[in-house]
């Protein structure tokens, strides 16, 4: 699937966490999801560093709307 990566700021970070956000969107919510990605930015984003990111506000995050958004329908 070939996807135009929304907003001004176009990176290699930005198009891996929208295409994972992509990827939730596109699966219906009782099928079970696996995500596989060599991307250390958005592994660690989504696991590692979320729940911190979240009891701070999300201040001074990049890409705080994507990864929000993948929380948000991940958690769903």
């Amino acid at each position: 699937m070939a996807v135009r990566v929304p907003g001004q700021s176009q990176s290699n970070q930005v198009g891996e966490i929208a295409a994972i956000v992509k990827a939730i969107e596109s699966v219906p919510l009782s099928q079970p999801l696996e995500i596989i990605s060599d991307s250390r930015y958005a592994i660690d984003g989504l696991t590692t560093h979320l729940q911190t990111w979240e009891d701070h506000g999300w201040i001074g995050i990049e890409n705080t709307q994507f990864f929000r958004k993948a929380a948000y329908l991940l958690c769903r």
